[in-house]
This record gives C-alpha cells, sequence and structure tokens, in this order.
C-alpha cells in the first residue's frame, strides 16, 4: 500500500475517525522515540557500582543478639 493510498482512505474516513487515526499515529511515533532511546543507554559492566556499594568492615563478626544459640 502506497502513502497515496494511505491519505486517500484517511481522507474517506469522517473526521472524527481521522483524529483518532492521527493520535494513534502520534502514540506509534512516541513509542518508537522511547525505543530508539533505550537502545541509545548503554548496558553496564563489571564494575558499574563501584565505589557505591560499602560493606562494613565486621559483616562477618557475630551478632550479639544470637550469642545464646552458638
Amino acid at each position: 500500500m502506497s502513502s497515496q493510498q494511505i491519505t486517500a482512505f484517511i481522507q474517506e474516513l469522517p473526521e472524527d475517525l481521522q483524529q483518532e487515526v492521527l493520535s494513534f499515529l502520534e502514540y506509534i511515533r512516541y513509542k518508537q522515540k522511547q525505543k530508539e532511546e533505550l537502545s541509545k543507554k548503554t548496558r553496564g559492566g563489571y564494575g558499574i557500582i563501584k565505589g557505591k556499594v560499602w560493606m562494613a568492615e565486621d559483616f562477618d563478626a557475630p551478632l550479639e543478639e544470637f550469642k545464646d544459640y552458638m
């Protein structure tokens, strides 16, 4: 189907349906832009959160609360 055939088909529709087609086309364009932006974002690899997470020095130390069970 050529763009001329699509245009002719849309022009034959009542005005309220033409507005609906326009809204749908705008939605499709929006979704396409979202996909493009998502694909442009780089995914992280090893070391992406380096320096953002820390662990306490006594992480492996026994807890006071469990002293009775040890």
